[in-house]
């Protein structure tokens, strides 16, 4: 019994340290480079103004096809604090999770409220209650 309960814990000990991608070292080497980047500007591959979509069609696009390139724009509202690798962006009635493709580039500090525009590949993950989250894989984010 008791080495039941030490092995969960050391199980949900390692599991939350793999899960989190913004370590506290991390946080700290990264934010330091962070800070010297600017507020604004184009992060990743730059890319050109296309077809913009809304965080509805692309919730609604997703039922049917398994990923597909897109360009939304909208609201950032929240951010990266640590590795500066994601984004919750507001794209009309809805809500996307952005992250930046293999954590390739990383976003500025204090970012959010601030308007962004992002390129990329829409598709679906699941959370831990494998409930369906729609995603998109940013190769470029512009902030203005």
């Amino acid at each position: 019994m008791r080495y039941t309960f030490i092995y969960k814990l050391l199980v949900g000990a390692l599991l939350i340290g793999a899960i989190s991608s913004c370590n506290n070292t991390t946080q700290k080497n990264t934010a330091n480079n962070r800070s010297n980047l600017p507020n604004t500007g184009t992060f990743g591959k730059p890319f050109t103004d296309s077809i913009l979509y809304s965080a509805e069609s692309i919730i609604e696009r997703l039922k049917t096809e398994k990923a597909f390139e897109v360009t939304v724009d909208g609201t950032i509202l929240n951010y990266c604090k640590g590795e500066g690798c994601w984004i919750t962006l507001t794209a009309g009635q809805g809500e996307l999770l952005v992250e930046t493709e293999n954590k390739s580039f990383a976003l500025p500090l204090n970012i959010s409220g601030k308007k962004a525009m992002v390129h990329g590949v829409a598709h679906n993950t699941y959370n831990n209650d494998s409930i369906v989250q729609p995603q998109i894989t940013a190769t470029g984010i512009q902030i203005q």
